[in-house]
């Protein structure tokens, strides 16, 4: 039950939008490092006992929050989350028995700075959370090459090398993830000579090529390249260089002429707020006026509501997405040094464009997907009183039969024998 609290007020597990145990976990050695104290001097029997109903009922109750929230715990996520939870009783536990030989309090101040101290140390606590809550993924081995055309500043902050307008330096964060799983090659333009050097292209809101870009696009996917092209018919991206400037991200990425050969249409975005969140392929994406793509001939089929489109073109495929804004790290980078990282970002947006690269390239990656909170407000209020009520109804069953030894141990001692010395026995109460 305070593992329950913790995560859900402290951790603002609500806020955080995800159906997952991660933030629960988060409590749990100094918990356990509590638990450890408190039974310290009683029987190794009694302690273990303690230690395995607790990760059990957390472990259980959790597991009911998440599924009431719309997510399926995995059977692996529970067995890491429980091994790691045994391996750090077992060291507070250790610690406990050596400090329970002194008398007193100083046994159990002792424990529980040594416990506290282990806690700090990167040791222990770092091969906790490595053990139940893996971040990301293990990589997939070699990265293949991906050429990237674009008019955004990802490869570095607006205004080059050293001399950043947004206040960045280095890379965007959607351009870390991507140069993670592909050796990137940026290009300057999409002439025949460049696209040769690879058979895949991420085209993200380029400057207009010009008709001669164009059938050089065209030539290229046809004759089996592969390509991923986020167009964005309302540019919401931010600059600070003035309207018209050309190092400006492009407002239009002049490829509708390509669009309308390759049989499809995109539409500008409609009335309403310009940011947007929306649920595809099971992931949570952040956009900013997204278009609306439209297919107009038989080469191309549209989905995702209207957002994404795959085209076979010849021997090559393309895959539209009608939103460029998606890459901008304000719409799914968390505050703080992790909120690029799976544990931290607020949205799946940079993930997202890895794993249409992946169904081009055929790159077998693992999976990274979040699995986010999708009931409404009235239900996660349900879903929290039913996940306090496993703990809660086990504490009470366990009070009862606490309470019925006990009256049944008293009921025991109230008798006694008296020996009389005519040699009689007799029981009084």
């Amino acid at each position: 039950m305070a593992e329950l609290g913790a995560g859900l007020i402290v951790g603002q597990f609500m806020e955080r939008g995800r159906a997952e145990i991660g933030i629960f976990l988060l409590f749990r050695p100094w918990l356990l490092l509590l638990l450890a104290l408190v039974a310290m001097r009683r029987p190794a029997a009694e302690r273990w006992a303690l230690y395995a109903a607790a990760i059990l009922l957390a472990g259980a109750s959790e597991a009911l929050l998440v599924q009431l929230l719309g997510a399926v715990p995995t059977v692996q996520e529970a067995g890491r989350a429980a091994v790691a939870s045994l391996a750090m009783a077992l060291l507070f536990d250790l610690i406990g028995m050596a400090a329970g030989r002194l008398s007193g309090r100083f046994g159990m101040l002792l424990a529980g700075v040594a416990g506290i101290g282990l806690l700090a140390a990167p040791g222990p606590a770092g091969l906790f959370e490595r053990v139940a809550l893996p971040d990301e993924p293990a990589g997939a081995g070699t990265r293949p090459p991906l050429m990237l055309l674009t008019g955004l500043p990802l490869a570095w902050g607006e205004g080059g090398v050293g001399e950043a307008l947004d206040g960045t330096a280095g890379p965007a964060a959607s351009y870390s993830a991507i140069e993670r799983a592909y050796a990137v090659r940026p290009i300057d333009a999409a002439a025949p000579d460049a696209l040769r050097s690879a058979d895949l292209l991420l085209i993200a809101q380029a400057h207009p090529p010009g008709p001669a870009g164009l059938v050089a696009i065209d030539q290229w996917v046809r004759k089996g390249g592969r390509t991923l092209i986020l167009t964005d018919p309302a540019l919401r991206w931010p600059s600070g260089y003035a309207l018209g400037d050309p190092r400006r991200p492009p407002p239009d990425d002049g490829l509708g002429p390509l669009l309308t050969h390759w049989g499809l249409r995109l539409d500008p975005p409609g009335p309403g707020g310009a940011l947007v969140g929306r649920d595809v392929d099971g992931r949570r994406l952040m956009l900013a006026a997204p278009g609306r793509l439209v297919a107009t001939g038989p080469d191309c089929v549209v989905g995702d509501g209207g957002l994404g489109a795959d085209c076979r073109l010849g021997k090559g495929r393309a895959l539209l997405f009608a939103d460029a804004d998606l890459l901008h790290d304000l719409l799914w980078v968390g505050p703080g040094a992790d909120g690029a990282r799976r544990s931290g970002r607020l949205a799946d947006n940079a993930a997202f464009v890895v794993a249409r690269l992946d169904r081009l390239s055929g790159r077998r990656a693992p999976d990274d997907r979040v699995r986010w909170i999708a009931a409404s407000p009235e239900s996660f209020s349900r879903a929290a009183l039913a996940a306090v009520f496993a703990p809660g109804a086990s504490f009470l069953l366990g009070l009862l039969l606490l309470l019925r030894a006990r009256r049944s141990s008293w009921k025991k001692d109230s008798y006694r024998v008296i020996h009389r010395p005519e040699g009689e026995t007799k029981k009084e109460q």
